[in-house]
């Protein structure tokens, strides 16, 4: 799940890539904003893949015109955040590890421990307390950001330690009506971060967490689609929470708009790739 903070590149990554522009942690978060339209999707990945690239890599699901663009992008890190992604199937996999940037190539070839390619894990059935008993680090972390059923939601809301609350926090699945507010006064940070997740809460404690000593509590408040509107595109301005601000499903669409841009390219469809880019 995108942090909320651009990662800066790594010393390989600027060994290999002299060109490759540095991160932008609004256009990252702009990236993986399930609220953006697809044609503001294809105008990040044209005009800004490289300072998106994380963001692109992060995003799920990623569409398929957003898939055909970033295949045929004339830019390595951003076939590279495609592979890193893993979505398009096996014509896509196929194709990048046919690429001439031997990274991108990593980033699809199969796995030498195993000679399995990774695949993006699917949603499954809701996870039971019985599925939780005696799993530990990754297997443990894995199942508590999937779907839950009642049961072993309940459990973890009451008994949970500090790592199981941060992966409940991270969870997509978690149910938007589990009265996650009271949450807000907890004396764990781990706890406080639950808080921005319940529909019901109100702005007022959301402003508060705003100003939460601990920072990725402030990062899941800047995040939550409760929050003023007006208050979440002033955050797109500040040095710490705008990526989370850019990130949030309720930011305008206008205002995604004028942060990623007027285009100076259109996107025409073509037969094999699905999608071009033109001058």
């Amino acid at each position: 799940m995108y942090a909320g903070r651009a990662r800066p590149r790594s010393l390989s990554e600027q060994r290999r890539w002299p060109r490759f522009p540095p991160p932008d942690a609004v256009l990252e978060g702009l990236a993986v904003n399930p609220a953006l339209p697809d044609d503001l999707l294809l105008r990040l990945i044209r005009v800004h893949g490289g300072p998106a690239a994380t963001g692109l890599a992060e995003r799920r699901p990623l569409p398929a015109v957003a898939v055909a663009g970033m295949a045929a992008h004339p830019d390595p890190w951003v076939r590279a955040a495609l592979g890193a992604n893993g979505a398009g199937g096996a014509e896509v996999r196929l194709r990048l590890l046919g690429d001439p940037d031997p990274y991108v190539r990593r980033q699809v070839e199969p796995d030498p421990r195993d000679g399995t390619t990774v695949e993006p894990a699917g949603p499954g059935r809701p996870r039971s307390l019985s599925d939780l008993n005696g799993s530990r680090g990754y297997d443990r972390a894995a199942i508590l950001r999937g779907p839950l059923d009642d049961e072993l939601l309940a459990w973890v809301l009451a008994e949970g330690d500090e790592y199981d609350l941060t992966d409940l926090a991270h969870n997509p699945h978690l149910p938007p009506a589990a009265g996650l507010a009271r949450f807000a006064e907890d004396f764990r940070p781990h706890a406080r971060l639950l808080a921005a997740r319940d529909p019901e809460v109100g702005p007022g404690v959301l402003m508060r967490l705003l100003g939460d000593p601990d920072d990725a509590v402030r990062w899941a408040v800047a995040r939550s689609p409760h929050l003023p509107v007006r208050e979440i595109v002033a955050l797109l301005d500040d040095p710490e929470l705008r990526g989370s601000a850019a990130a949030n499903p309720a930011l305008p669409v206008a205002e995604m708009a004028r942060r990623i841009g007027s285009p100076d390219v259109a996107v025409a469809p073509v037969a094999d790739d699905g999608v071009r880019f033109v001058e």
